[in-house]
């Protein structure tokens, strides 16, 4: 990792010190211009007795987010906006002049080369074409627009009015004493050509050098008019600025500093853009305007009121990591509040830089296989049979290690953060609710992807044996009142017979674990739950549902109907209250997988300071509980596990999916009925590869009719794993025999 990090690095520095450098010619252009050119304003011998000086934040610049692999996820885009300072414009109106001339030029150079976004005039000027050849625009000549009405502004002000009298010499009254006409009659008298002349007087536009000679060419005047006319709409005094244009690349600040103009500033700004549109969206986040009840956090910890900061996913579960520490810039100014000197009080630092869990291969592979198994599930839909899958329209996905880092977290349907902004108002009416992150908000019941947790709960508490066969007639009758059914018997009037712990697993007998629930009891099967993780949070570093986790204390805490004996033995089979998130029920097996250590779920894998190519912080896997189990019950709960997926005789419908892989999958499957008006839920959870798990890989389908439809997309996954695997393993031998 080191050697990319120092690559990005490298970049990163070169991109950075180019804007350092641009910035600072700049500076120094105007530092020049107003000490050694310009020379001091009061005869004082060069030094100004009166100053003050004014402090301005430096923007530290936001750490970026990489995937595991060093693979950048979210950069920096550098832009800037251009400014008017009012506090930085020269003296004379000469001056004035051709500070305006260069932005004007400015903002030519801008919508030509850079696609920027010039900042419409607030002002609507009215007048079209070039100077002196100007026209009403056509809204003007509309009584009920706004230019009609600004026009009437400008024209009626005292101003306005004493030059157009003298213009035209016209008197007041006439020789009877009557008015000639009245202010509220001049729009009707106006020409362009008054509106013009009159702003070319004010501004000294029509100013020659000693041999005569205009100073400025038509279409100067024409875009000094435009300028002025946006001024006087505007506030611009003493510590004012007016936006020109904004989203201005490096080469227009360039251009300016060329010509040098004082009064023309810019803003440094950055975006966060994504190199990977569209993919990750749920997990990376994005940034923003500080939320009002957040202020007085982000207050306490020293942040101006204008910054951004993350405000979802990544960019606000590391914002500490990624903010970085504003800078501090002191503004010097005469007494009459011109800038006479800048200079750096305290540098900017840089935000740290994220290294994620993500692997962004994995994660593509992911996201796109959800999609095409939801798709897959509504074609393979039986046209004549209702409620089997043709109403499958969304699902979610995660890709754990055996400790706890995520590889992949995927919801479907999803959005693209880069075009959030425009999207926003479909994506919030979507009925489909793609902005819903359903990996880890999502809450279902598991169905029997809950049986391997009784199983090993059974064997370890000493219920059962790996031996104990338990009989399945297809319907539970132990209680009166209530006889819950075997899947096979409601699907096909047939019964399991007798059944181990690992066949019972296998074929995902109802009535083993009834019996097995019954047992136990909910006390016994929700503490061993709890060490699971089923009900708890996860560690994410995101926001998660933590779910429910069935039994008396949250029938109880909710006021809902008594605990009863049935409950008990629905709740074994993954159903009664029982609902969680799929990163929980992935967490769950990867405790299973691993034979009794439930890790803490991270996406946070290192940090590094910028410059650096050590890391400064390494997120290591963090256990949240152990229990100790015999390895002949983890054993039997595995091999019950590897039939689910490979024995095609039993079940041929999730066999078909992993048959092509060359490594071995175990897992189980879930269904679980959410409504008598949609399908069932599908779900399946697996471990690989079986005989030294590395990954589990857990799938919900909303609405996906069986459990074995999400062999599909997990199938899809643990491909791509295992093909990043190997070419890592191959790139590490090519490079030791180099």
């Amino acid at each position: 990792m080191s050697e990319r990090h120092s690559e990005k690095l490298n970049i990163r520095m070169i991109i950075i010190a180019g804007i350092f450098a641009v910035v600072c010619a700049v500076y120094l252009m105007r530092l020049v211009k107003l000490q050694i050119i310009d020379g001091p304003s009061d005869g004082n011998n060069g030094v100004e007795t009166e100053t003050v000086e004014r402090q301005v934040v430096i923007q530290a610049l936001r750490g970026q987010i990489y995937d595991k692999n060093g693979k950048l996820l979210v950069g920096n885009e550098y832009t800037y906006d251009m400014y008017l300072d009012y506090d930085a414009m020269p003296y004379t109106r000469a001056e004035w002049n051709e500070t305006l001339i260069v932005a004007a030029e400015a903002l030519e150079h801008a919508t030509a080369d850079e696609n920027s976004d010039i900042i419409p005039s607030k002002s609507l000027f009215c007048l079209t074409g070039q100077y002196p050849e100007l026209a009403y625009s056509d809204e003007v000549l509309d009584a009920s627009s706004e230019q009609y009405k600004k026009v009437c502004e400008r024209i009626t002000t005292d101003e306005f009015y004493k030059y157009y009298i003298k213009k035209h010499k016209k008197t007041e009254t006439d020789k009877n004493g009557s008015y000639v006409f009245k202010k509220d009659q001049l729009i009707s008298l106006v020409t362009p050509s008054d509106i013009s002349d009159f702003y070319v007087k004010k501004y000294e536009l029509d100013a020659k050098d000693e041999n005569g000679v205009p100073l400025y060419t038509n279409k100067q005047i024409t875009d000094l008019l435009r300028i002025y006319y946006d001024i006087e709409d505007n506030t611009f005094g003493m510590g004012d600025r007016i936006l020109l244009a904004s989203n201005v690349g490096l080469s227009t600040v360039t251009y300016v500093s060329e010509l040098y103009a004082r009064g023309v500033e810019f803003h440094i700004n950055y975006s966060r853009y994504y190199t990977y549109p569209g993919v990750a969206s749920h997990i990376l986040g994005r940034i923003g305007e500080i939320y009002p009840e957040d202020w007085d956090h982000y207050n306490a910890l020293g942040y101006p009121m204008d910054a951004k900061v993350g405000i979802s996913g990544c960019e606000y579960a590391f914002e500490a990591f990624l903010h970085g520490t504003d800078g501090v810039m002191v503004i010097v100014e005469d007494k009459n509040g011109k800038v006479v000197d800048k200079y750096v009080k305290t540098a900017a630092i840089p935000g740290k830089d994220v290294y994620l869990t993500i692997d962004i291969d994995l994660q593509i592979r992911a996201e796109t296989a959800l999609a095409e198994t939801v798709q897959y599930v509504v074609d393979n839909a039986t046209d004549n049979t209702p409620l089997n899958g043709e109403d499958c329209n969304a699902g979610a996905i995660v890709a754990v290690d055996t400790t706890g880092a995520v590889r992949a977290i995927a919801s479907y349907p999803t959005y693209d953060l880069s075009t959030y902004g425009i999207d926003y108002p479909s994506l919030y009416e979507d009925p489909a609710m793609p902005l819903y992150n359903r990996a880890l908000q999502g809450l279902y019941a598991p169905g029997s992807t809950f049986k391997p947790g009784m199983a090993l709960a059974a064997l370890s508490n000493g219920t059962v044996n790996t031996d104990t066969a338990i009989n399945c007639s297809g319907i539970y009758d132990r209680f009166s009142d209530y006889k819950p059914t075997c899947w096979i018997w409601n699907m096909y009037g047939k019964i399991h017979g007798d059944e181990n712990v690992s066949t019972a697993l296998r074929d995902s007998c109802n009535c083993y674990f009834y019996e097995v629930g019954h047992l136990m009891g909910i006390e016994t099967m929700n503490r061993y739950c709890t060490v699971y993780g089923l009900g708890q949070p996860t560690g994410i570093e995101l926001a998660e549902k933590t779910g429910v986790l069935a039994g008396p204390d949250y029938r109880n805490d909710n006021e809902l109907n008594p605990w009863v004996p049935g409950d008990t033995v629905a709740a074994a089979i993954g159903q009664s209250d029982n609902l969680f998130n799929p990163l929980q029920i992935a967490m769950y097996t990867t405790f299973i997988a691993n034979g009794g250590a439930r890790y803490s779920a991270h996406l946070l894998d290192s940090v590094y300071v910028f410059g650096d190519s050590s890391p400064t912080y390494v997120n290591n896997p963090s256990v949240l509980s152990v229990q100790e189990f015999s390895s002949a019950h983890i054993k039997a709960v595995h091999k019950g596990m590897y039939d689910v997926i490979n024995d095609a005789s039993v079940n041929y419908s999730s066999y078909k999916h992993f048959m092509h892989l060359d490594e071995k999958v175990a897992g189980k499957t879930g269904t679980a009925q959410v409504s008598s008006k949609a399908s069932y839920n599908g779900l399946m959870t697996c471990f690989a590869p079986y005989e030294s798990p590395e990954l589990v890989v857990t799938c919900v389908l909303e609405r996906g009719n069986s459990g074995s439809n999400c062999g599909k997309a997990i199938a899809a996954v643990y491909e791509k794993y295992f093909e990043l695997k190997n070419a890592s393993v191959n790139a590490d031998a090519q490079q030791k025999t180099e």
